[in-house]
């Protein structure tokens, strides 16, 4: 099997509302950079910034609280994306003469739309700061002129961060 994921490690704000008990409204703004699987599908690291912005349901205790959130999410790149899963590209690269054809290429700016859907759980650690674990997952739908929409669909995004109230 030449298959294998890749990560991208990044950093993200976000900022939630709350306009009821159960009801909130979010943006988040993330920034990832990705690097290259060990089967290289990959082929060069890229860097992309997503934004996302939605609603969702919230409940719990005050120490406790839960979240489902469901939004509309823009990505963009502004490097180049290179990608391939021929065997023969992976092995002897991209200048081989049996690799031909099976490299995809797409030159920045890169643009995908699409939904995202998530969920985690916050813990209050003292009265104004709390700890919170997520998990999303995007599905993009539209892009601008990419061709590499249906190799970079559906990214897990799972998260771990430190919050406060203002």
């Amino acid at each position: 099997n030449t298959r294998d994921l890749f990560h991208s490690p990044g950093v993200a704000i976000s900022v939630t509302w709350e306009a009821t008990d159960f009801l909130h409204g979010y943006g988040q703004l993330s920034y990832l950079a990705s690097v290259p699987d060990p089967n290289r599908d990959l082929r060069e690291p890229f860097v992309a910034t997503r934004f996302a912005t939605g609603v969702g349901l919230t409940g719990g205790t005050r120490r406790f609280r839960g979240f489902f959130r469901l939004g509309l999410e823009v990505a963009v790149s502004l490097t180049k994306i290179e990608m391939t899963q021929n065997v023969k590209c992976k092995h002897w690269g991209t200048s081989h003469e049996l690799c031909t054809g099976s490299v995809f290429v797409d030159q920045p700016p890169g643009t995908w739309f699409g939904v995202v859907v998530g969920g985690g759980i916050r813990w209050a650690m003292v009265r104004s700061w709390y700890l919170v674990v997520g998990a999303e997952m995007a599905s993009y739908f539209a892009d601008a002129e990419s061709e590499l929409i249906d190799d970079l669909n559906f990214p897990l995004s799972m998260s771990l961060g430190l919050g406060t109230r203002f």
